[in-house]
């Protein structure tokens, strides 16, 4: 039988994550976006991460059409 899930080991993850969203939002306003802009390209990041490609098909390698 599977261990059973450790949740400090979810709240480590999401912490690194919101780490990560962090540093990508900075970025962007580093890269001379307005915040609005930094916004809208890390809430898509987020996203991105959160559901993929929805139009990949299973089995696919790559994003290619």
């Amino acid at each position: 039988m599977a261990d059973s899930p450790n949740p400090k080991d979810l709240i480590n993850g999401l912490g690194a994550i919101a780490e990560m969203m962090l540093v990508f939002y900075r970025a962007c306003l580093g890269a001379k976006a307005t915040e609005q802009e930094a916004l809208k390209l890390t809430q898509a990041y987020i996203a991105a991460l959160t559901y993929g490609n929805p139009n990949r098909k299973k089995g696919d390698k790559d994003n290619e059409k």
